[in-house]
């Protein structure tokens, strides 16, 4: 399968909780996923665990692509640089 065949899913906040579960849930091998969020190290958002890059080899783990992008979602510029990457 080509990329252009493959269903394209972007999950806001995938470092943890229930942006995470919703990315692991949508990843196959027929998905792009692109992952955002504020966390790139352990404790840097808040002293729950959880990091992109944890998410994004799970998602891996599944056969899927996973793009991490992070970005502070209460900025207009990041979100819609995020976007235009996607």
């Amino acid at each position: 399968m080509s990329s252009e065949d493959k269903r394209i899913i972007l999950v806001t906040g995938a470092s943890r909780g229930v942006g995470k579960g919703t990315a692991l849930a949508l990843a196959d091998e027929n998905t792009i996923v692109y992952i955002s969020g504020r966390s790139k190290t352990q404790g840097q958002t808040t002293e729950l665990p959880g990091t992109l890059s944890q998410t994004q080899k799970e998602i891996q783990a599944r056969g899927a692509k996973c793009v991490p992008v992070y970005c502070d979602h209460s900025d207009d510029d990041q979100i819609e640089a995020l976007i235009a990457q996607v």
